[in-house]
């Protein structure tokens, strides 16, 4: 545990609460600026910038014009532009009711390429959020270096009825190549009840074995989640437990690796569960989240920042998702009308805002209400209790 660590259990409560807002905060702020940025590259007006929904705490008006401002409900944020009705633009105001002078600003008068480059740079701002701290972390104490060699297996296990055997050394799964244990550990992990081809070193012999991972059910963050596990472990000596340093170059380059890897797991992830070929117990709604940005806190700078960094990927991942009232929805409608030469009917877009709305509705109440319904039951049952 560093200083951080310390800090928040010291603090308790306080601190816990601290860190969820300033990872939520975070996190959208560098969402909402990949947005502004761009706009204003391609000559759209903006607004307001806000962090937060709700009446405002404090901001401030540039001299671009932009209101910047925090609001009350630090759980999300939003750009306005010039032309825009509501936070959500989902609805825009029509060309009378903006200033002559403004017009030309207009974000619905930009090409559809330009309105496209503004609308992705949210989620692209996030994964390069994620790569900035896995630099930063790589650059900082370098990467961990640990064989991936099986030193004990479980009788009876998986690995066991596959033939693996102390000694054996894991050099490629499913085509890929594992360079070190937490690699492997982690293909094993993603793929309960799926069989993994593996390549393996045993003394001067390279074989290849198949095995499908046990589904077993962990708890984390009062979440039970589904997870592969083969039944082996790797027992590290005190020589392998090392940081290979990097210089600058190959941290970024380890950054966007890291960052690309977790993109597609997120991704592979979000798949599995659509087409119910993997359990729902690893999502966790805002009360998971809470918790666990808490306990990452206090076990250091190290693990918090990377903790931000996983949330940044996740909002990135699923603000592309082709949902109207999201990017990625927007992304979509824009799609259509570059195939079209011309944009979808208002009524068929704000039908489809409406549809998208209730779908993310029904997705928070889905994730986040038997959370908070089990957290007001814990707590009633306390104050009962006592």
């Amino acid at each position: 545990m560093d200083i951080l660590g310390q800090f928040v259990e010291n603090l308790g409560t306080v601190n816990v609460i601290f860190a969820v807002i300033f990872l939520f905060s975070a996190v959208v702020f560098i969402h909402e600026l990949g947005h502004y940025l761009v706009a204003r590259w391609c000559g759209v007006g903006v607004e307001t910038f806000s962090i937060g929904f709700g009446p405002e705490i404090f901001g401030w008006t540039a001299r671009s014009g932009t209101r910047w401002r925090f609001a009350w409900i630090p759980l999300g944020g939003y750009v306005k532009f010039i032309d825009d009705a509501d936070a959500a633009s989902a609805t825009g105001r029509s060309e009378s009711e903006v200033p002559p002078e403004l017009r030309a600003s207009m974000f619905r008068s930009k090409p559809v390429w330009q309105r496209a480059a503004v609308v992705a740079a949210g989620p692209l701002a996030n994964f390069l959020l994620s790569i900035v701290i896995f630099a930063a972390l790589y650059g900082a104490i370098g990467e961990a270096q640990t064989k991936p060699r099986i030193d004990v297996v479980t009788p009876g296990s998986a690995a066991a009825v596959a033939g693996f055997q102390p000694g054996d050394v894991v050099l490629a799964i499913d085509g890929s190549e594992v360079r070190r244990f937490q690699d492997f550990r982690k293909v094993v992990s993603l793929n309960p009840g799926h069989e993994l081809a593996f390549v393996i070193k045993r003394g001067d012999q390279v074989l290849e074995l198949k095995a499908t991972p046990d589904t077993v059910v962990s708890t984390r963050f009062n979440k039970e989640v589904q997870e592969g596990r083969l039944g082996i472990q790797y027992r590290a000596t005190d020589e392998e437990r090392t940081y290979r340093p990097v210089g600058v170059p190959e941290a970024v380059w380890l950054g966007v690796t890291k960052t690309w890897e977790l993109v597609s797991d997120t991704f592979g992830f979000l798949a599995r569960l659509v087409t119910f070929s993997s359990g729902g117990g690893a999502v966790g709604g805002l009360v998971t989240i809470s918790k666990a940005a808490g306990e990452a806190a206090s076990l250091g700078l190290t693990e918090y920042m990377t903790f931000i960094a996983l949330i940044s990927i996740s909002l990135g991942v699923i603000n592309l998702l082709p949902i109207p009232v999201l990017d990625g929805g927007h992304l979509m409608f824009y799609a259509v009308e570059a195939f079209r030469g011309q944009p979808l009917g208002e009524r068929t877009q704000e039908i489809g805002f409406k549809i998208g709305l209730a779908v993310i509705l029904m997705i928070m109440i889905a994730v986040n209400g038997p959370e908070i319904y089990a957290e007001i039951d814990s707590w009633v049952r306390s104050l009962v209790a006592s």
